[in-house]
């Protein structure tokens, strides 16, 4: 499948859109239905032009992470990048869904490294902000905590989720042609296996509230 630089600049855009940390005027619900893998599935199948591919891979890629909890803000995968880089690197690689699951849940462990790696800059940026503050430097103050966090996280977000699509285009559907069979078959067992955990994780939070509930 082919790629156009506008079709990687929509998905960067959408990755951006869709990040935890991202304070855009539309609210953190907004945010949230977009982190979802089958909204960024489907958003992603239709800037590809396949829209069903795409549901299909949110749709199963989204049964593993039912049970995603955000504690303390620490998150086992970063969702933005769960739900528009591996996805469309999946469809451009023309992978099945369950080798999209476990390329997904690797993609996502790697993205919530990076989403560390963003709160370290910011812990930089309003130390900076800190002592801006006590200079009584109002104007740099603002730039950095509302200016700078936001523009590095379109940085990271954008930039990597623009050279992951485009780099994909040319060789994902290579590179999963090379893997030997038996790797591929691994992959999808496990892809088969993910979301069952993720729905068995979603029963055990809910059978947990429950049996509080009924305790109380």
């Amino acid at each position: 499948m082919e790629i156009t630089v506008m079709q990687a600049i929509l998905i960067g855009i959408a990755c951006w859109l869709g990040s935890v940390e991202n304070c855009q005027p539309l609210g953190t619900n907004f945010t949230d239905a977009l982190s979802k893998p089958i909204v960024g599935g489907t958003i992603v199948g239709f800037i590809l032009g396949d829209v069903a591919t795409g549901v299909t891979i949110g749709a199963a890629v989204q049964a593993m992470y039912l049970g995603q909890v955000l504690i303390g803000g620490v998150a086992t995968a970063d969702m933005a990048f769960v739900s528009y880089p591996s996805i469309a690197l999946a469809m451009l690689a023309r992978a099945d869904a369950t080798v999209a699951v476990t390329l997904a849940a690797t993609v996502g462990v790697l993205g919530a490294a990076v989403f560390t790696g963003y709160e370290i800059l910011c812990s930089v940026f309003y130390s900076l902000g800190d002592k801006f503050i006590a200079n009584n430097d109002i104007n740099k103050m603002k730039l950095t905590y509302m200016v700078l966090p936001p523009l590095t996280s379109f940085v990271i977000r954008f930039g990597i989720t623009f050279s992951i699509v485009m780099l994909g285009s040319a060789y994902a559907a290579d590179l999963l042609a090379a893997i030997p069979e038996i790797v591929l078959h691994i992959a999808s067992v496990l892809g088969g296996i993910l979301p069952a955990v993720g729905i068995s994780i979603l029963i055990t939070y809910t059978l947990k509230i429950l049996n509080l509930l009924f305790i109380s």
